[in-house]
């Protein structure tokens, strides 16, 4: 079903018979309801020809009589048709011919019909002139005014009609008509199922593309909903207009037109079902709209002007000042311009005036540029950066001095930052460096004495515990030298593509016997598609090996430890939990800092290193962890950007 919703031949089959059978079901309803009301089913085929005839030689007479009494010309260049083979215009006052064309045909049909004529009076000449009225009327009238004529007119047709013309045109379509009056109804119900069930399956295949199962705005969808909606009224409105100019009975040519404007509007219709249809699967429905377009366009214009209004009440003081400035010169001007009127030789005063009042107004602008260069500066982080106050005047330059004394501020800040860092990272390194070579001696010898035959065992006890506490010092140095290094951001890092999920059941799996000996049980949750970020494996495992070691050192035994990554919009987040064995009363900003431990007693096997490391780390390759405590409740949240 999919494939068939997505191909575009069959869309287009589709849509193309669905017009077809709607304009065949328009067309059905329309005989079926003229049939009704015109008493087709009771009513013989030679009755009903006869009135129709009635009402279309009567058009023809009446235009026919108008153009004679208009242009003078004789009538048988009048005639509308080949098929009228006599027609006749008779004074019936006096039963004069007035004239005629033609003879009457035996075994024909004559159509009569009665006008007052009245020629319109133009005063302007004192002259009749050669506008015609034409007034049908059904009898003789009792009274005929000045200026109006009686005729009567008449008109023969040919039987049978030989020439192709409408009334050839109207004979055989009664005829088809007639013969069809009784198929027309199933084949109208065929065509309204077919037509149901081809805009069903277009509705539903609207918005499908090939190759994806995904919906997809075509090119209809882009077009504003309610500009396609007018743009389809107006068709159909144009459409019912010209049926109604045209008429039901009309030239061959004219029913050609009816039916492709016909077909345009029916088209136009189903295309914006269509597009309805794939608005709605893609939630554009009200979205793509010139109306909700220009709404959206007033609602940010008025957030403009709501922040501007915001920022001139937040800086009235400012523009209090600006406003008073500009009074005064307001009142100058108007006091300048007023005496120039009078005082012609005022002028050049009034030109100094204002050369004097551009200058202030330029002084001010070079004056706000400078500060707002500083400014930005700073923003950028040049703290060096030193403005020129030499030439600034009122506010402008305590303004400016006050820049570069955030400015001096912020140097002094940041050197003393970078000198107690850089003095940190060299007595750590000094000292570790200068400890580490001692410190090999004693675990090499601790070894060997732990390892040579003795039959004292208080020495091999003790080789034992100097073997072990060396161990725990020289890894205590080295979290010390990668923790200086990580928070000072002398780590080399090298991000690769990774994939965290892979990497997740990895740490878990290479903790799971450990997390066992603990008595901890691990809830796992990682979705089954994979996640890529990027990091540096190396980092990126150390951050792991720091958290799952505090876990199984710090958790509760018997409890449950939960290790989750979920797949945000932007993100990858994992998530650590797991309940803590002693009460947690240190707070998660203090827990990041070095040398800090959740158990006050410090009985456990641990620096306070781990997290401040983690979180160095963390931070190096682009990605963010934050802790929670609730209770005993401790979580861990790593967050890293998605590719």
């Amino acid at each position: 079903m999919k494939q068939l919703t997505s191909s575009p031949f069959l869309k287009v089959t589709a849509f193309i018979l669905t017009v077809l059978f709607i304009l065949m079901s328009c067309v059905g309803v329309i005989v079926i309801y003229c049939s009704i009301t015109t008493e087709v089913y009771t009513t013989s085929e030679n009755k009903y020809k006869e009135d129709i005839f009635k009402d279309m030689t009567f058009m023809d007479i009446k235009n026919t009589v108008y153009r004679y009494y208009e242009t003078d010309e004789d009538i048988s260049s009048l005639i509308p048709s080949e098929n009228i083979s006599y027609f006749e215009i008779k004074d019936f006052q006096t039963s004069e011919i007035l004239s005629s064309y033609g003879e009457v045909s035996e075994n024909s049909t004559v159509y009569k019909n009665n006008f007052i004529l009245k020629e319109q009076y133009s005063p302007e000449n004192h002259n009749y002139n050669r506008g015609i009225i034409l007034y049908s009327v059904g009898k003789f009238p009792t009274e005929i005014k000045d200026g109006e004529t009686f005729i009567s007119a008449s008109v023969t047709l040919s039987s049978p009609l030989e020439a192709q013309d409408k009334y050839s045109f109207t004979e055989n379509l009664i005829r088809t008509l007639y013969s069809t009056r009784y198929t027309v109804f199933p084949l109208t119900l065929l065509c309204i199922i077919c037509a149901v069930v081809g805009f069903v399956f277009l509705m539903y295949a609207s918005g499908r593309q090939k190759d994806t199962e995904q919906i997809r705005p075509s090119f209809g969808v882009k077009i504003p909903l309610d500009l396609f909606l007018s743009s389809v009224v107006a068709l159909f409105i144009f459409a019912l207009i010209i049926m109604d100019e045209i008429g039901i009975l009309s030239e061959p040519q004219d029913i050609v037109i009816i039916v492709i404007y016909i077909t345009a509007g029916i088209s136009s219709a189903l295309g914006l079902s269509m597009s309805v249809a794939a608005r709605i699967k893609t939630n554009t429905l009200f979205k793509n709209t010139v109306i909700y377009m220009i709404f959206r366009l007033l609602y940010r214009i008025f957030k403009k002007v709501i922040g501007f209004l915001s920022v001139i009440f937040r800086n009235v003081h400012i523009l209090a000042k600006v406003f008073s400035i500009a009074a005064v010169f307001f009142i100058a001007d108007f006091i300048f311009s007023a005496l120039m009127i009078e005082h012609p030789f005022m002028l050049v005063v009034w030109v100094l005036f204002k050369l004097f009042e551009l200058g202030v107004i330029l002084l001010c602008v070079l004056m706000w540029n400078r500060l707002l260069k500083g400014a930005s500066a700073l923003a950028k982080g040049e703290v060096s950066h030193k403005i020129d106050t030499s030439g600034l005047i009122l506010d402008f330059k305590s303004h400016g001095e006050a820049l570069n004394s955030i400015a001096g501020g912020m140097k002094t800040a940041v050197e003393e930052r970078l000198k107690s860092e850089r003095i940190k990272t060299e007595l750590i390194t000094n000292v570790s460096h200068d400890i580490k070579t001692p410190l090999t001696s004693i675990i090499n010898y601790s070894d060997l004495i732990s390892k040579e035959p003795t039959e004292n065992g208080k020495i091999t006890e003790y080789s034992s515990v100097l073997l072990r506490q060396s161990e725990k010092l020289k890894r205590l140095i080295e979290d010390l030298i990668e923790a200086s290094k990580a928070s000072t951001g002398n780590l080399e890092v090298k991000l690769e593509e990774m994939q965290i999920d892979v990497f997740v059941n990895q740490a878990v799996a290479e903790y799971r016997d450990r997390l066992e000996k603990n008595m901890l049980n691990a809830v796992v949750s990682i979705p089954e598609h994979p996640i890529m970020i990027m990091a540096d494996g190396r980092r990126l495992w150390r951050i792991f090996d720091n958290l799952m070691n505090n876990i199984c050192k710090y958790s509760l035994s018997g409890t449950r430890v939960y290790i989750s990554l979920e797949d945000t919009e932007n993100e990858a987040k994992i998530t650590f939990k797991n309940t803590s064995r002693d009460e947690l009363n240190i707070s998660a900003d203090e827990l990041f800092e070095r040398f800090s431990r959740g158990d006050s007693s410090r009985n456990t096997d641990g620096n306070g290193l781990g997290l401040s490391i983690a979180q160095s780390l963390t931070e190096l390759q682009g990605g963010k962890i934050a802790i929670t405590t609730d209770g005993d409740l401790f979580k861990v949240t790593l967050t890293f950007p998605k590719i």
